[in-house]
């Protein structure tokens, strides 16, 4: 939501073209992040990153469905914060809100996302306590490339229904 002097508030929706930017965008900071987190991370980001993961997963099996894309951006943010790098902190921050729009449309274009959000994250925590840079970069890349991908179809998948029964975008 975006408020206007004397112009009210609007709901921000993300195009085709945006969710694509903000894709490449991620995956570089993501990958830098994570990269530098295999060599800083501590043991009590380590917990909190496995902590996140147990509330997705007890959100999961209690229906409270809502929460996983909160949930979703603080593992993110742990992450980023555990690389110990403010300049990459403070991009990331210039995005999380982004992030977060495009995980409801995601959620909301595709019925996969509950069922991945817990095993991909608790995957990128498993190879983050192992120090491995090189399969950590690829995993974040293969993790956020599904979702994005997903995610830029659906545009497509909307284009071609009627105006009255596109979704969001």
């Amino acid at each position: 939501m975006v408020s206007q002097w004397h112009r009210g508030a609007t709901v921000v929706e993300l195009t085709k073209a945006d969710v694509s930017k903000l894709a490449s965008l991620r995956l570089v900071l993501e990958q830098l992040s994570i990269t530098e987190a295999c060599q800083e991370a501590t043991q009590e980001d380590f917990d909190k990153l496995h902590g996140v993961v147990d509330q997705m997963r007890a959100a999961r099996l209690s229906g409270a469905n809502d929460s996983l894309i909160r949930l979703d951006v603080e593992f993110h943010d742990t992450i980023c914060r555990a690389a110990r790098h403010t300049r990459l902190y403070a991009a990331w921050t210039t995005i999380r809100s982004q992030v977060a729009l495009s995980l409801a449309r995601r959620r909301a274009v595709a019925n996969d996302y509950v069922g991945l959000v817990v095993p991909e994250h608790d995957e990128l925590v498993k190879v983050l306590e192992g120090g491995d840079a090189d399969r950590a970069r690829e995993l974040i890349a293969t993790h956020l490339e599904g979702a994005y991908s997903r995610l830029l179809a659906s545009f497509d998948r909307d284009l071609a229904l009627p105006p009255q029964h596109r979704r969001l975008g």
